[in-house]
């Protein structure tokens, strides 16, 4: 139930029941989009009969940044178990080296524990420092990987027997500590890999951690793994960021969990554009388990056209990669290395584009990881020539091994390109302009923003939005609001229709917006979009941003009842014609690049009643002087009385955001409420003894029945309400018999008179000196007290239509004698 009282002052009446504003999901870091053009194939070979999980992209980007990897082992050899325990130490520092005395094969593996912390078996750390000082800097995606084999090490060559994980059956679990904390947070993986039962890989996704912690150090701890002979464990993060310092570049992130042994795993990724001309930079990354320094014959290979049938003359065939730290046909070694920097203590790493990275330091600091590889190695042969070729849209990557097996997990590809980028920080943002909770009937605005930050330009820029489902669109709400091109005067109004000729349009075929942007565009092409130079700030107008409005359906019944909607561009590169497209993003869920704009509409919850009070007669007349009081008048101060729905808030209104309404009667529906809202509000000079009448008219017009409604008049200054004005008006039924009528109510068709006294109606004037009831309380206080005129109304409907139902609008009337 609600209950409602009001008062009337000027021309509206407060809703004692305010709405709440609703609020979106709360936003606190702006998301490079995921790029829609990137594609990707795999293909494995027939030998590969235990695969668990083919390598898929999970996350993709292509933006002004760079793709890191850091990590550490839980596990290292036993320096007190084992016929090799005395060279244990020597094999942790070993880099280079043959035969078993220098893999994980040779070892009682036991635990590595750094953090002092009583509630783990096992830990490492990593201290990793982002460049957060740079322009643009900002976490767009961090991927948390782990690996382990859960069985106890089995017995041989002298080693005993291992012991099992402590419990297998959270291996999906790895407790993981960040920077600024001092607990330890449990992470779930969405993603859980096996092999053979007991060798698996996980994934979760901790972008929202990474961005929580920053730079400083990451713990890693409880990762379920068995001791003994041949066993691993560790963990590794996949860190992709902005960085408005660094080129552009095409990055992919993949993971699976495959094992590569006498058989060979191909992937092909496509949808980017290096440059044209001369050196540009192709790197690749990985998170790999049993890689071995004393085991041979793991390698991996780049095809730098992508065709990788490397049968005729323009073919670029498979070549080997590898650097100081991964050589050709020990490409897997057991290495934690960037650009063949070992990291250790306190490491800087010079990048080829002359970048630093760090300091980073991991704790334990072994050079030899004993089966886990946590690398980044530029895509070049071992003449330090590069592979992947200019003007290439695609590239194969290959894993094989002729001798030592191992366990891809993650890997991603970085190359630079050049070709435009609009994707990046294509947002769409939602406003309801009513305010509020979002109810049926409310306009929603949706405002989509972009900009180039590619390194090339953007032809043909069009941009579409489907009106989204529950919703209308509004008519003559396009707007482009900025743009490139210097002849468009913004902010500029489009029409409607294909016939303006204009740079937008609303197809009513496809039910969705056109908005053509950019230098040049016009009523039937896109324009062009240049791209921003990082080292000069934004103009405004670098920033394409258009707005239109929706209307949510009057008659949605079931709530919650989401409106999901999400923009969708198409351009061209300028250099290379290539076409591009991709999809909005909604800035306030960071977790989720590219997703829907979304916002509930909910079930109103607040009615509301217009008040517009008039002067209808002056000594019973309709005339006074030259002033008509049967006129309409539409009072340019109130938004309320003319049957035009704007959009609030209203500047110098008690209630800004009260709603407005197109719901007062309207007999000849042309000219607003003209034959209804009848009266003046300057009537033109009285004198002592003119009698003045008020009329009060109520509207019911929120989402709600109005319940307990209570209308209150304070008799004006100077004037002395009129005891029986009324009294040859049709009395109500109710009321005593031969008392005075001074107040008149029109209501749900009928016209009628009421007492003055309490009597059991349900108008009642209160005299001079009485205790008024709680609606007049916030009445403005009058000079001189001539008493009050109160109407107790009880449910007034929602209005539905202008004069419908009858039972939700009236008028109180009452006169006063001028003293």
């Amino acid at each position: 139930m609600f209950s409602f009282n009001c008062f009337t002052q000027n021309s509206y009446c407060q809703n004692s029941l305010k709405k709440l504003k609703y609020a979106l999901r709360s936003a606190k870091w702006l998301p490079v989009a995921t790029f829609a053009a990137t594609a990707f194939s795999i293909l494995v070979a027939p030998s590969a009969a235990l695969a668990q999980r083919n390598f898929s992209p999970r996350f993709s980007t292509q933006a002004r940044g760079r793709t890191t990897i850091f990590g550490n082992p839980v596990t290292t050899c036993s320096s007190t178990i084992g016929p090799r325990r005395d060279i244990c130490a020597a094999t942790q520092q070993a880099t280079t080296g043959s035969g078993i005395d220098f893999t994980n094969n040779g070892y009682w593996m036991d635990y590595v524990d750094i953090d002092s912390d009583g509630s783990t078996f096992n830990s490492s750390s990593v201290t990793y420092n982002f460049p957060t000082a740079n322009p643009g800097f900002n976490i767009v995606w961090a991927g948390l990987y782990w690996a382990g084999e859960t069985s106890a090490g089995a017995a041989s060559g002298g080693i005993p027997a291992g012991e099992a994980a402590i419990d297998a059956s959270k291996r999906n679990e790895m407790l993981l500590r960040i920077p600024g904390s001092s607990t330890y947070q449990t992470i779930t993986a969405s993603t859980l890999d096996t092999i053979n039962t007991t060798r698996y890989s996980a994934f979760a996704n901790v972008t929202s951690l990474v961005q929580q912690g920053g730079s400083g150090t990451y713990f890693g701890a409880n990762i379920q793994t068995g001791k003994g002979r041949d066993r691993y464990g560790g963990w590794a993060l996949i860190v992709v960021y902005q960085d408005d310092s660094e080129i552009l570049r095409s990055m992919t992130v993949f993971d699976g969990f495959i094992q590569v042994g006498n058989n060979i795993v191909d992937t092909t990724i496509s949808g980017f554009l290096t440059p044209n001309a001369g050196p540009f930079e192709a790197a690749f990354g990985a998170f790999i388990s049993e890689g071995d320094v004393g085991l041979t014959g793991d390698q991996f290979l780049i095809d730098g056209d992508g065709a990788n049938s490397d049968g005729d003359a323009t073919d670029q065939p498979f070549v080997n990669i590898s650097d100081a730290n991964s050589p050709t046909t020990n490409f897997f070694n057991s290495s934690a290395s960037l650009f063949e920097t070992r990291i250790g203590t306190n490491t800087t790493v010079n990048t080829p584009d002359g970048k630093t990275l760090g300091p980073i330091t991991r704790n334990p600091d072994y050079p030899n990881l004993l089966a886990l590889d946590i690398d980044i190695v530029e895509a070049k042969d071992a003449a330090n020539n590069a592979v992947i070729q200019n003007n290439a849209t695609e590239a194969g990557l290959r894993f094989t091994s002729s001798g030592d097996f191992y366990y891809p997990t993650a890997f991603f590809f970085s190359v630079e390109v050049f070709q435009p980028v609009l994707t990046q920080n294509f947002t769409k943002t939602v406003t309801d302009i009513n305010g509020g909770d979002l109810n049926p009937g409310d306009i929603l605005e949706y405002t989509i923003t972009y900009r180039n930050t590619g390194n090339d330009a953007a032809t043909d820029v069009v941009l579409t939005d489907d009106i989204p489902t529950h919703t209308s669109y509004e008519p003559n709400s396009l707007v482009i609001t900025t743009d490139p091109d210097p002849t468009l005067t913004t902010p500029a109004a489009m029409g409607d229709g294909t016939a303006d000729n204009d740079r937008a349009e609303f197809d009513s075929v496809n039910n969705r917006v056109v908005f053509r942007t950019g230098i040049g565009a016009n009523g039937t092409n896109g324009g062009e979009v240049p791209f921003d130079d990082p080292n000069t700030p934004i103009a405004e107008n670098d920033t394409v941003q258009v707005k239109f409005r929706v209307k949510v359906d009057g008659d949605i019944n079931v709530f919650p009842t989401t409106i999901s909607n999400q923009a969708a561009i198409d351009y061209n590169g300028k250099f290379s014609g290539i076409p591009f497209s991709g999809v909005s993003d909604d800035p306030t869920t960071p977790n989720d690049p590219n997703d829907p704009t979304d916002i509930d509409v909910v079930e109103a919850s607040s009615p509301n009643l217009i008040l517009v009070k008039r002067i209808t007669r002056i000594n019973g007349s309709t005339v006074n002087g030259a002033v008509n009081l049967e006129n309409y008048v539409d009072d340019a101060n109130s938004p309320y009385d003319d049957n035009v729905d704007e959009i609030p808030p209203f500047a110098g209104q008690s209630d800004p955001n009260q709603d407005d309404t197109t719901h007062w009667p309207d007999a000849d529906a042309a000219n607003g409420p003209d034959d209804y809202l009848k009266g003046a509000i300057a009537a033109g000079e009285v004198k002592p003894g003119d009698e003045v009448e008020y009329t009060i008219y109520f509207l019911s017009t929120g989402g709600k029945d109005a319940i307990d409604v209570q209308l209150c008049d304070k008799v004006p200054a100077l004037q002395r309400f009129v005891l029986d004005a009324y009294n040859a008006v049709t009395p109500a039924p109710s009321g005593g018999v031969g008392a005075n009528r001074g107040i008149e109510v029109e209501y749900n068709g009928t016209i009628l008179s009421y007492t003055n006294d309490a009597d059991g109606d349900t108008a009642q004037y209160y005299p001079p000196g009485s205790t008024l009831p709680a609606p007049c309380n916030n009445a403005p206080a009058q000079s001189e007290d001539n008493g009050a005129v109160v109407l107790d109304l009880g449910t007034l409907p929602e209005s539905t239509a202008p004069g419908a139902p009858t039972a939700s609008y009236g008028a109180l009337r009452f006169r006063a004698k001028v003293k």
